[in-house]
């Protein structure tokens, strides 16, 4: 500034020395490194926020999208179980009404009063295989009252063995009693069937005695052939 001073006028030496003096200028050169660090310091804030938001952003999202998953596929179980529960409720109707027909009550009455006039099921099923072999009338009213009643309790069985009716409907109809009672009527009779043809005896009344815990009735099954799966059966 002095020799650019002694250069020119004296007026413009003046101005020279006047401004090389200022304060501004001389503090104006150790300024601007600290301000660009300051805004590089600033700005790399700026970014970290921006990258710490966005990883929450993105965690958030898988967040959602998880519960979402979840509370699709736990919806979707709910309906499904609600679609089974209304299909075994129609189901257990249709069993029901099917029992509670007058030819389902007509058949075990006859049944019923075939049964009282023996002391026992050896007696009992001997008469029936007679009237049966001869083809006298009562011979197949009494034929078709234990197929038509023996078909009901097979298609109960057929429904819980394949999943499609849940033993709590069957704990309640037919119950144990209906059951038992079934089973003093129309089991010695398809085994008396079983033991004459040579075939072997539906696994129903097996199956309907592990349901209910029922012991096997005495005198039963002692010459017939055992049940396997696919075999022909006499109902």
């Amino acid at each position: 500034a002095a020799a650019a001073a002694a250069a020119g006028s004296p007026k413009e030496a003046q101005t020279i020395m006047a401004d090389a003096s200022s304060p501004g200028l001389r503090d104006a050169s150790p300024r601007r490194p600290l301000q660009r660090r300051s805004s590089l310091t600033l700005r790399a804030a700026a970014d970290t926020v921006y990258q710490v938001q966005r990883a929450l952003f993105s965690e958030m999202a898988l967040i959602l999208t998880a519960v979402t998953t979840i509370a699709t596929v736990v919806y979707f179980w709910l309906a499904l179980a609600e679609m089974r529960n209304n299909q075994e409720a129609m189901l257990f109707n249709t069993l029901h009404t099917e029992y509670a027909r007058p030819e389902m009550l007509d058949s075990f009455f006859e049944l019923e009063g075939y049964r009282a006039g023996f002391d026992d099921n050896a007696a009992y099923t001997a008469a029936f295989l007679e009237e049966r072999s001869k083809r006298t009338k009562q011979g197949q009213q009494l034929d078709h009252s234990r197929r038509l009643i023996q078909a009901w309790f097979h298609k109960l069985v057929f429904f819980e063995k394949f999943d499609l009716l849940h033993t709590k409907y069957l704990a309640v109809f037919p119950g144990r009693s209906r059951t038992q009672h079934f089973l003093n009527l129309v089991e010695p009779l398809a085994h008396g069937i079983a033991r004459k043809r040579g075939t072997p005896v539906t696994d129903t009344f097996s199956r309907l005695r592990e349901l209910y815990n029922l012991s096997p009735a005495d005198g039963l099954g002692e010459d017939s052939l055992p049940y396997t799966e696919g075999s022909h059966m006499e109902l």
